[in-house]
């Protein structure tokens, strides 16, 4: 390693000639380590003693500290949004704590329990540069595939270390940690573990911050917005991560902005702030998140600019040129929509599984609210069955089968109904998203709704006999309706068990029986309509 004693008389003589040692400057960053900012306290608490222990003296220390002190010299200075996101972070990652009796429940997992923040905290405990680039990896993880991030990653990394090393002058002794770093290897493995870790948390804090991040995402679907226009992957990552850093410390510190790219909606989507929001295009909203980091009242205007392109969301494209090992650089495009960049929950897999059937009905399941409600009501028709102690009932909804398909399917229908709002708006993306990207999931049925819809196996399904005879005469009614038929014209055939093992076929009419006219009290004449059987 080389020593301070080989420039130090320069320096005091006068020159600041270094000398040509520094060039090859190898300093240790795993043994750099700075106090985390106050606001982050609570992510390192509640992070298990393995992860904690990586964060501070691992891989993805040695990770964040690299790449901290190598874009350290591109970043704007941002106290603001460092502090905001610090308390974001904690009051996430509170949620999700465990404590140490929780940990000792899992056993043999115990050092991997409780939310993976591992990468957020080696960032914060290693300077203001890390915790932006840890800003930068979730931008990138939120919109592009972990393979799409890597590359952009490899690509970025590069091109800024010859930068670094192109405007070294061998004069410049202010930022030897800058100079260290792009001198060091930075191996595709390590990016690709500093991509994931970053992943790992977002799927944590979208699910604590689940129900803001829908509504963002909903406002953000229906915007149509480049991150950026430049073809230059390297420019182009650095203009919107700057912008983004820029944009979001003015909201922060209560100065209004204007999103004129996608850079800075990317990133409150991928940080889970939420300012207050005006959405001008397609028509004037105003949406308050009264996200309290957001105190001093900065606001966020979308949508002044008229949409020039077709991609539906805040989309961004860019050529890798490390996607693959060999080959043109591949120009790929990706989309931060909710319905093309999402993980599923069970819940809301369950909601898109719910479109997918519906799309199988046909015409019977067009409309999805009274497929639904359809739907829940016989869930509480065989509820009602198997308190008065029908089997059958139970074997479709009851004990063992609360996880059955139906019961499932069921659930899923009353969330549905239950919910209002954004939470519905979100409910119908998914189940739109079912119909149209899931014919095949559950297959084509062979008949609509569960094959009740025909007539014999609903009857069939029927054990009182006075039942079925009332059922097929609200039946004979609607078909005499649209045929235009007379009582005369129609019959119910059925068995009736006159006495034990003697069965025999009996008749009633299907529509009411004209019975020819009679005279009320008042002598006022009418003609009673009523039903009749025979054998």
């Amino acid at each position: 390693m080389t020593t301070f004693s080989k420039f130090i008389p320069g320096i005091a003589s006068g020159s600041l000639e270094i000398a040509p040692a520094l060039a090859n400057l190898n300093f240790d960053f795993a043994l750099w380590k700075v106090a985390a900012p106050k606001e982050f306290e609570g992510v390192g608490s509640a992070l298990s003693t393995s992860r904690r222990d990586d964060a501070e003296r691992g891989m993805l220390h040695t990770i964040a500290r690299k790449l901290g002190a190598l874009f350290e010299r591109r970043l704007p200075s941002t106290p603001g949004l460092t502090t905001a996101y610090g308390t974001r972070a904690s009051e996430i990652a509170q949620v999700l704590s465990l404590g140490e009796q929780g940990r000792k429940s899992y056993g043999v997992f115990a050092s991997r329990a409780g939310a993976d923040a591992t990468s957020l905290w080696a960032a914060a405990t290693s300077g203001p540069s890390a915790i932006s680039v840890h800003l930068l990896a979730c931008m990138l993880a939120r919109i592009w595939d972990a393979p799409e991030a890597t590359s952009i990653w490899v690509e970025i990394v590069k091109r800024r270390k010859e930068e670094v090393i192109a405007e070294f002058d061998g004069t410049d002794i202010a930022h030897l940690a800058t100079l260290s770093a792009a001198q060091q290897d930075l191996p595709r493995a390590q990016i690709a573990e500093w991509d994931d870790s970053a992943r790992a948390w977002l799927r944590v804090a979208d699910a604590v911050k689940k129900k803001q991040q829908k509504q963002l995402m909903l406002i953000l679907d229906n915007i149509q917005v480049p991150v950026n226009a430049k073809t230059d992957t390297y420019e182009s990552v650095i203009e919107a991560w700057s912008n983004a850093l820029i944009q979001v410390e003015a909201l922060v510190q209560g100065i209004s902005q204007q999103a004129r790219s996608g850079d800075v909606l990317l990133a409150i989507s991928s940080w889970h702030l939420f300012p207050d929001l005006t959405v001008v295009n397609p028509s004037m909203t105003h949406v308050r998140q009264n996200d309290p980091v957001f105190g001093s009242g900065g606001l966020l205007t979308i949508g002044l600019q008229t949409p020039i392109v077709e991609e539906k969301g805040v989309h961004w494209s860019l050529p890798l040129a490390y996607l693959r090992h060999y080959g043109a650089p591949v120009v790929a495009a990706q989309s931060i929509r909710s319905g093309l960049r999402s993980r599923l929950s069970l819940p809301e897999l369950l909601q898109a599984t719910l479109g997918s059937l519906l799309q199988g009905w046909a015409a019977a399941g067009r409309n999805t609210l009274k497929s639904l409600k359809w739907i829940s009501s016989m869930y509480y028709t065989l509820l009602e069955e198997m308190k008065l102690g029908n089997d059958r009932a139970s074997i479709l909804i009851g004990g063992v089968a609360e996880q059955s398909w139906f019961a499932l399917l069921s659930k899923a229908a009353r969330l549905y109904l239950g919910s209002d709002g954004p939470e519905r708006k979100h409910n119908d993306k998914l189940t739109s998203l079912g119909r149209k990207h899931g014919k095949s999931f559950l297959g084509t049925p062979s008949a609509p709704c569960f094959g009740l819809l025909e007539h014999g196996s609903f009857i069939k399904m029927m054990a009182d006999e006075e039942e079925r005879i009332a059922v097929l005469r609200k039946m004979g009614r609607h078909v005499a309706e649209q045929m235009n038929i007379n009582s005369s014209q129609m019959f119910i055939r059925y068995k009736h068990e006159l006495a034990k093992s003697l069965w025999v076929y009996e008749y009633a009419t299907a529509i009411p029986y004209n019975n020819g006219r009679k005279r009320k009290a008042d002598d006022a004449q009418y003609s009673p309509l009523s039903h009749h059987r025979w054998l």
